[in-house]
């Protein structure tokens, strides 16, 4: 960090251990040497500042740059999760469910199976008869989730304030006497 650098010592030592650990309560009670139960918060509060936020981007782009990780890649990984379908990947007849050879399913069904595993299991009657049960488990990445991101970064979940804008209603209200009833 150049020595004409806007931020102090300890918002640099915040920014590089938050880098380094993940987590930014615990990266500003190590730079500023706190047990303050409002770590957190005060984390919060630095990275909202243009000049920490500038060199937390600084710190992040090379390492960005050398994985390859682009805006487009990490849609193009949520779709693959948000619009990949179980169809795709197993056979279903009523009775018996058959999972794809590993091999025949597409870069994108293989990106959206967050877990496969067989497991067998060996049977043998009193005749001495050998059967063998295998049982596939599939578990897909959630679904939901990588649509609710995708929305997030589209911004379709902002309110849109066409839909929400304020209405003028001008309402004139006449008042009749009324007669009380005659018996």
């Amino acid at each position: 960090m150049p020595k004409n650098s806007p931020l102090t010592l300890k918002q640099q030592r915040f920014v590089e251990l938050y880098v380094e650990l993940n987590n930014a309560a615990e990266a500003y009670r190590k730079a500023y040497n706190s047990t303050s139960l409002y770590a957190g918060q005060r984390a919060h509060q630095l990275l909202k500042l243009t000049k920490v936020a500038a060199y937390l981007t600084s710190l992040r782009a090379p390492a960005l740059k050398k994985a390859e990780m682009t805006v487009e890649r990490v849609l193009n990984e949520l779709g693959k999760v948000a619009f990949t379908d179980l169809p795709g990947i197993i056979q279903w007849d009523g009775s018996v469910m058959t999972l794809e050879s590993f091999e025949a399913l597409t870069p994108e069904q293989r990106g959206c199976i967050q877990e496969l595993s067989v497991t067998e299991d060996v049977f043998v009657d009193r005749a001495g008869n050998q059967t063998t049960t295998r049982k596939v488990r599939i578990k897909l990445h959630p679904k939901l989730q990588a649509l609710q991101q995708i929305a997030d970064h589209l911004g379709m979940n902002k309110p849109d304030p066409s839909k929400h804008a304020p209405v003028s209603i001008n309402l004139h209200i006449e008042r009749t006497p009324v007669e009380p009833a005659r018996s």
